[in-house]
């Protein structure tokens, strides 16, 4: 069962209202849960915690692989797998908890107390013996680790193959998958077709960080495999939303049913790159239309809801307006708030600004466009501008005052409403097809200009920071006080 229908939605949300009226136990909640959907893997995990408190650690670790093979994707349940095997088999749980690390990094819900407790754990130990090691290298030695261990005993070797495996279709690579890889699948076919259900399992239950490239490709290994157990699973993706995925699934029930479909369609879907090069003259987003600037600042403010609290949202408006605001923003505010909020705010868990915490988890899932689009918003910065001319209907030529140098700015509009010499404290851009403004800024009155100049030019030196650095840091503060000016 991939989706759920409204009437067991309807009787899964009766069921927690009745146990948070305590009509209900826990034990008995998950339970009722797992009737209505056998494949909930928080019901399982669930239900391996209470074996864990009972004692009962045969039964908890058989709850922890039920949940594991439902949603594969998951970093928690490897870290609860890991958890119930580390007194009856550390070899196993070792190489489990190297899987764990492996989702976790790729994760972008993973950001509990717990999880984030371990995770500080793991890197101290490899500290000791990795010197250097920053988040990217550890985020690529993860993806190293999970595939295989020195030393490993064989029996574990061969009970991990197919979850090794599946880690290649949910972190579809950009290039493609190897043939090698595909082919391995489809030969241990019986123990992979569990976990590639999982994969289309979180795809259709809208869990963050499974797309449809991986749900296509998972469709489609099911198809060569031929396993009859997946065929509900298949036939419920032919009514997907999702094109690809619907188109492989269509031609997965046919690969079922021994028709003619072509025998080498399983590698044309999954050893096909995700990058594609933009043809010439038309828009980025050639699926929607949407522009790509709104496309990626709608895929960042996504990622803020699911990873930034709703507190620390607002905290952050105090911070940027100097207050908690009184009255509803208007358009201004609000672009200035979020414009702030998408470049140069560091939320509380992470060590980097949003796009950059973005690009490092979802980068390698990134047409070449986007990852482009997203390494160019690390790279904005607000400062002090003074127009230097005006080329109307192509952009303005500006003076960075901070910075001391100069710069074009391709903005058609721009050019038909600011003047010569008039200051500007505003974000920009550096794009590959040129620089262009991101917000619409602050006008400075040219004769405090100096005077503001000065004052951010000592508010820096106090710091101790770099320029850049200073300026994303400080770009609110800097804000608010050329609006007290």
């Amino acid at each position: 069962m991939l989706f759920l229908s409204p009437a067991e939605t309807r009787k899964k949300h009766k069921l927690f209202q009745r146990s948070q009226r305590g009509t209900l136990t826990t034990e008995q909640f998950l339970l009722r849960v797992l009737e209505i959907d056998p494949f909930d893997s928080i019901a399982l995990a669930g239900l391996g915690g209470e074996s864990v408190t009972k004692a009962d650690m045969e039964a908890a670790r058989r709850y922890f692989w039920r949940a594991l093979d439902a949603e594969p994707a998951n970093g928690q349940m490897y870290l609860h797998l890991t958890a119930s095997l580390t007194e009856s088999d550390p070899e196993l749980a070792a190489s489990v908890g190297y899987l764990a690390l492996r989702r976790i990094l790729r994760n972008p819900r993973r950001l509990d107390t717990e999880t984030e407790e371990w995770l500080a754990l793991v890197r101290a130990d490899m500290e000791q013996t990795i010197p250097g090691l920053d988040d990217d290298k550890l985020y690529e030695l993860s993806g190293t680790l999970s595939q295989s261990q020195p030393d490993e005993p064989e029996r574990v070797t061969t009970l991990l193959l197919p979850y090794r495996l599946i880690q290649e279709v949910i972190d579809r690579p950009v290039d493609g998958m190897s043939r090698d890889t595909v082919d391995c699948i489809v030969e241990h076919g019986a123990a992979c077709v569990p976990l590639l259900i999982g994969v289309l399992r979180g795809w259709a239950r809208g869990v963050e960080g499974q797309g449809g490239p991986s749900a296509a490709a998972a469709v489609t290994l099911l198809g060569e495999i031929g396993d009859k157990a997946a065929l509900p699973a298949i036939r419920e993706c032919r009514n997907a939303g999702d094109r690809d995925v619907k188109v492989c699934a269509i031609w997965a029930a046919q690969r079922m049913q021994k028709l003619p479909g072509g025998d080498h369609v399983v590698y044309s879907v999954c050893c096909q790159p995700l990058i594609e090069a933009e043809p010439a003259g038309e828009p980025p987003d050639r699926q929607s239309g949407i522009v790509q600037e709104s496309r990626i600042s709608g895929m960042l403010l996504n990622f803020v809801e699911h990873n930034v609290k709703l507190g620390e949202t607002q905290d952050a408006l105090k911070m940027f307006f100097g207050r908690a605001p009184t009255t509803e923003l208007d358009d201004n505010e609000q672009i200035g708030f979020l414009d702030w909020l998408l470049n140069d705010y560091t939320p509380r868990h992470f060590r980097r600004t949003i796009p950059q915490e973005y690009l490092a988890r979802h980068g390698e899932h990134l047409t070449l466009a986007d990852r482009k689009a997203v390494r160019e918003w690390t790279t904005s910065y607000c400062s002090l501008f003074q127009v230097q001319s005006v080329n109307k209907g192509a952009g303005v030529e500006l003076k960075d005052l901070l910075l001391d140098r100069n710069l074009f700015i391709h903005d058609v509009e721009a050019s038909n409403i600011v003047a010569r010499w008039e200051c500007l404290f505003t974000r920009v851009r550096v794009k590959e097809t040129g620089t262009v403004f991101t917000s619409g800024g602050v006008r400075i009155i040219a004769d405090v200009s100096g005077e503001l100049r000065d004052w951010i030019a000592a508010d820096r030196q106090a710091s101790g920071l770099d320029w850049l650095p200073y300026l994303r840091a400080n770009s609110h503060r800097i804000r608010q006080h050329c609006l007290d000016m």
